[in-house]
């Protein structure tokens, strides 16, 4: 399974997820299989390219989103469209999620999704 993740600027698996996912610097692809997790692919926001971040995630060949906070509306449509998977997880940096994925431990995600602009945090 692969699975895109936000996080503020990669750093490795020391890398902070970004609280939310339209807002982040970078997003990471994670290929997960047989509880081994690894880093595949690391993208820079396409939003700087005038390409939103769910329209560029519901082209990859992913099955999930990971989210640590809130998604916004277009982007939970685009990517549920598609049947990408969203999942959310109370993790703050990228080593924590990955042993979160070793063990197997996703949660849905069932947040209400972000109602649009507002200011970054």
């Amino acid at each position: 399974m692969k699975v895109l993740v936000p996080v503020e600027q990669y750093q490795g698996d020391s890398s902070i997820l970004s609280l939310h996912f339209g807002k982040a610097g970078h997003y990471v692809i994670l290929e997960i299989d047989n509880g081994n997790v690894r880093i595949v692919e690391v993208i820079e926001n396409p939003k700087v390219r005038g390409i939103r971040p769910g329209e560029l995630a519901s082209e990859l060949d992913i099955d999930a989103v990971i989210v640590p906070g809130g998604i916004g509306m277009k982007a939970l449509e685009i990517l549920r469209g598609r049947g990408v998977k969203i999942f959310s997880t109370s993790c703050r940096d990228l080593r924590c999620l990955m042993e979160e994925l070793r063990k197997g431990e996703l949660k849905p995600y069932t947040e209400t999704p972000c109602p649009g602009e507002h200011s970054s945090r």
